[in-house]
This record gives C-alpha cells, structure tokens and sequence, in this order.
C-alpha cells in the first residue's frame, strides 16, 4: 500500500492536521505502538477499526495520526445517511435490485431461467446416453453378446417415470418456479466493508428412481441409483454472485481515498447515494474506480432496475411420464432405423 501514496497526487485531501515528517510518524498506543505509521496500510481493518471507534480521542490526543488515516482511507461513516443506506439491503427487493443492477453473471441467469427447457434437456440426455451406447457396443461387439442399446432403452423407459425438477433456491409447485433468486450471507460491517452477501440461484433436472438393491450395467452411463437418496442429476442451471460493498451518502472530490480504502479492504462494489464532485464528472470516477476492478453505481441507478418477472416466477413446465418415455422412444427408433 506505502506505493499507493503519491496515485493521486494534487487531488484535494484536507488533511485534519499537517503530518509530521517521516521520522516522527511512530504510533504510541496500542497494537502497533512504537511502530510507524506506515504499518497501518498493511492492516486495514484495524486502521478502520481506528478510524471509526477512536475518532474523537484521535482527534484530541493523536491529530497527525488521525490525518494520516483520514487522507489514506476517507473519513469515517457514522452518519444516519449512512445507516439509512446500508439498512436498505435488509430489503431483498432492494439487495436483488442491487445485483441485478451491477452483476452481468445474475442478469444472465434471469434471462437463462425465462427459457428453461426441461423436455429439451431430456433428450439431449436420451439422445446422448443412446448415441454413445451404440458406439461402444460397435467397438465391442465381438467380445459381448446381447442388444445393449436395447437394455439402455429399456432402462432409459423406467427413468422416464422419475423426472423431476429440483430447486435449491425458492419453491416449485404446479410447474411454476417461484423466488428462484435468493440472498445469503448477508453481513454489516465485515472485515472492512459496510455489506457483504450473496445472491444465489439453483436448480436441476434429476431422475428420482425406486431403490434397489443390485447395480446395473449401466450404472456409469446413467449414473447410479443406488445411494440414498436415489438420484441422477441430468441437467442443472444456477449460479452465484457475491459482493463487498462500501456505502457512501455523498461523494465528491475524496473519492481517490475512498478508492485507496478500497482497495486496501479489497471491496468489489462502491454504492453512492449522490455524486457532487468538481474534480472529474461521474462518468470519470466509475472509470478510475473499474481500472481498481470495483464497480461504481448510485443509489438512483439501482432504484431503476426492474427484477425480471423469470426470478420471481418461472413457468418449467415437468414432462408427464408418458411423454418422457415418447422422447425414449423416438430416439432409439431414429438410431436403429
């Protein structure tokens, strides 16, 4: 971080007080006392930790301390603007539309849940399972005696009576995919950022076969049935996105020490209720934020965003079993013809 110092040279950071020449700079207190200053970089947590807690008696007892920090790591939040934004993610309407609004990877999967195919994953899996068999039974037809494509058929039929559609995240019921986006791990103040959380979204297509108590030939092929509980995945959709957010009511010509703060506690997303700065127009700063890796939005931005009617509600209509066993047959008449 020592390197980071001089990034945004000339910017306006007032600090509290002048700082004391290099060789003054030695902490007298607590965990790194007689140490310099310059520690501190190496240890955000704690010099925001500092920042937060210790203000008042920095700012009385240690001022060339405190301005030290301040100008490496922005002031300290403990306003009610502050609190008030860092509260709206309780709201999973609000932490939804936040990724949405910032996440590529969850806008993607809203448009890949709006066009869920589960009779199309069926017979890719059928039409799979069915084109390798008669490749390997070709290769090995000297050597084995039987109609092994016909078995795996015959197999794939008693399959088709156990399709279903398994969510991880929300509920199914009468073909209908409700709340599939879900928001975990939500956390305050947390190693150095004011919000971190996940948004994470599951679901597969599995076959949910009777036990049994002997294993089949094609056990390899079609996954085995018989652990408990008796299942073969065939087809999964989902994914994850996780977030490390610094909230900031008001930003404007600080916001290289917000960047440097940042970086240092290695957050991913900058969320600003209004941008007033002279310096660069906001168009800049989300410029020099992303060089960083760290997406810059604000609050008026993510208040736009509509959630897709596909993570509230999808319809994944589940083949009946006389249809799954159809897709059976019709693919291995189209082999064998």
């Amino acid at each position: 971080m020592a390197d980071q110092d001089d990034l945004f040279a000339g910017t306006d950071v007032v600090p509290l007080s002048p700082e004391p020449a290099a060789q003054e700079r030695v902490i007298r207190f607590g965990k790194y006392k007689s140490q310099p200053y310059e520690v501190l970089l190496a240890d955000a947590s704690y010099s925001l930790w500092l920042l937060s807690s210790m203000f008042a008696k920095l700012q009385e007892q240690h001022p060339a301390l405190l301005a030290f920090l301040v100008n490496r790591f922005g002031q300290p939040d403990s306003t009610p603007e502050h609190n008030r934004l860092q509260n709206r993610f309780l709201d999973h309407a609000f932490a939804l539309r936040f990724a949405l609004a910032v996440s590529a990877k969850i806008r993607r999967l809203a448009h890949e849940f709006d066009a869920i195919d589960l009779a199309a994953a069926w017979a890719r899996h059928v039409q799979t399972v069915l084109h390798r068999e008669k490749d390997r039974a070709s290769r090995m037809s000297r050597y084995e005696k039987g109609d092994s494509v016909a078995m795996l058929r015959d197999s794939l039929l008693e399959q088709a009576r156990g399709l279903a559609f398994t969510t991880y995240t929300g509920g199914y019921s009468d073909n209908v995919w409700t709340n599939a986006a879900k928001v975990t791990q939500l956390q305050f103040e947390q190693d150095g950022a004011d919000v971190i959380y996940l948004v994470e979204c599951g679901a597969a297509l599995e076959v949910i076969a009777a036990r049994k108590t002997e294993p089949s030939e094609f056990d390899d092929i079609l996954g085995s049935v018989v652990a408990d509980p008796p299942r073969v995945t065939l087809f999964t959709v989902g994914g994850r996105d996780g977030f490390r957010i610094e909230l900031k009511p008001i930003v404007g010509d600080d916001y290289p020490a917000i960047l440097r703060a940042m970086k240092a506690v290695k957050g991913t997303h900058l969320l600003v209720g209004e941008y007033c700065g002279a310096g660069a127009t906001w168009d800049q700063v989300v410029r020099v934020f992303s060089l960083s890796g760290i997406v810059a939005i604000q609050l008026e931005d993510v208040e736009r965003v509509v959630i897709p009617e596909s993570l509230e509600r999808a319809a994944v209509p589940i083949l009946s079993d006389e249809s799954a066993q159809d897709v059976v047959r019709t693919a291995y008449a189209a082999l064998t013809a």
